[in-house]
């Protein structure tokens, strides 16, 4: 009997334990909600409280948006005008940078220029010397003295010729072999005088031995050519 009366007390104990625990949490949510509670009614009341805005002071802030939107949009535009003026600016003085670039150009296109007129006239200065030097160049004499023969052909057959030069003149001429008549021959030789007086070859030829005298004056230039310089 007294297990079961213990039994019991100890049943209703812990009845009162789980009774007053369940109190408790009931308060603290009632406490929690509470708060949130007076929160709202503060926002409402707040709001209530303040003033309500006039349609004309609405009209007025729109406008000072519009306004302000149109500036923005005016910057806007003004910035990419500047950044192009910028861009110009470094392309101005890239064409300053060309322009004093082709300056020196210019200064050395006029000293090759300078350079060729001295050249030039250093050219027609020495033209004169060169002049001097090919007239130094030539031979003092038009023959080399000697005796040189020379043979042509006469009339019947061919006639040579001994000539003697000295002091760049014809001194002696006479002829050494001839297949011609002996009669034309003597005849001819009346040009050899001629040759001797004029220095030249280029005489008149013997009226009626004509073949036989122009044979004594080719076998003379035939001479005269092996003596030349």
């Amino acid at each position: 009997m007294k297990y079961l009366k213990a039994k019991k007390f100890a049943a209703l104990l812990l009845a009162g334990m789980i009774v007053l625990a369940g109190c408790g949490a009931k308060e603290q949510s009632s406490n929690e909600q509470a708060p949130n509670v007076t929160t709202e009614n503060q926002q409402k009341s707040e709001e209530s409280q303040k003033p309500e805005q006039k349609p004309e002071e609405k009209e007025e802030k729109t406008e000072d948006k519009k306004e302000e939107k149109k500036e923005e949009k005016k910057e806007e535009k003004s910035e990419p005008a500047k950044t192009e003026d910028k861009k110009q600016e470094p392309k101005k003085e890239e064409k300053k940078e060309e322009v004093k670039k082709e300056a020196p150009k210019k200064e050395e296109t006029k000293k090759e220029e300078t350079k060729k007129e001295v050249k030039k006239e250093e050219t027609k200065k020495e033209g004169p010397k060169k002049e001097v030097k090919k007239e130094e160049s030539k031979p003092a004499s038009k023959y080399k003295d000697g005796t040189y023969s020379g043979t042509a052909k006469g009339y019947e057959g061919n006639i040579t010729v001994s000539l003697t030069i000295q002091g760049d003149k014809i001194t002696a001429l006479s002829v050494t072999e001839s297949g011609d008549d002996p009669e034309y021959l003597e005849d001819a030789k009346a040009v050899i005088n001629s040759i001797l007086s004029s220095q030249s070859t280029g005489v008149d030829s013997v009226s009626g031995a004509t073949f036989t005298s122009n044979g004594i004056k080719a076998a003379a230039q035939a001479a005269l050519d092996k003596a030349k310089n």
